[in-house]
């Protein structure tokens, strides 16, 4: 009687070519997947510029009750490369229209102690992206300015005096003030188009 001899298990593997072709695929969909990818990060980070001017805003609005002065925010959208910037200037005194603001504002931000905090729109890019700030009702600008009462004044120059008024003799604010954040690069706008409110007599907002 002849013994029976155990069969070899036989051990799954890959062929070089198997191998081969599960790396090509790999390639195709990274590269397939990449600009997505780049784009969907290039759009967060409009949404971190927006949060951003959030933050700037909520940071003059409480700072001026903290230390009881009034803090001007300066909006320029033709600062910074054409990009635009917001401003945070620290006064003397609890009144909008008692500070020599031109005076504190001097020379700009840099090296200048009254001012506290800014963002700038030419210090905000990713990749090829870039991302401008608007105010859409002020296309030439506007000044922001909290009392340490709460209560919130503007103006759209500085030849003219600050009006805590929700209309001045140009126009109306309805209600509050609106921003926006656009990411763009050399082909155009690209993504969604983040827009920040800043209600007369509340805290600063992303708007949904």
């Amino acid at each position: 009687m002849g013994f029976l001899r155990p069969s070899r298990s036989r051990v799954a593997a890959f062929t070089l070519l198997e191998m081969m072709v599960v790396v090509g695929v790999i390639a195709v969909v990274a590269a397939a997947a990449a600009p997505s990818i780049g784009s969907a990060r290039a759009d967060a980070r409009a949404q971190e510029v927006a949060l951003d001017m959030v933050r700037l805003l909520r940071r003059a609005r409480s700072a001026s009750a903290g230390y009881g002065r009034a803090h001007l925010v300066i909006f320029d959208p033709a600062s910074d490369s054409g990009n635009g910037s917001l401003t945070v200037y620290r006064g003397i005194n609890n009144r909008c229209n008692a500070n020599d603001w031109p005076l504190f504002i001097g020379g700009g931000c840099p090296g200048n102690d009254m001012c506290i905090d800014a963002v700038e729109g030419d210090q905000q890019t990713f990749g090829t992206s870039n991302y401008r700030m608007r105010a859409p009702d002020f296309a030439g600008g506007m000044q922001v300015c909290f009392e340490p009462t709460g209560i919130t004044r503007w103006r759209r120059t500085v030849a003219t005096a600050f009006t805590s008024n929700n209309v001045d003799g140009i126009g109306s604010l309805n209600g509050g003030f609106r921003f926006t954040v656009q990411r763009y690069n050399g082909e155009g706008d690209q993504g969604v188009t983040r827009r920040v409110v800043l209600p007369l007599g509340s805290d600063a907002r992303i708007q949904r």
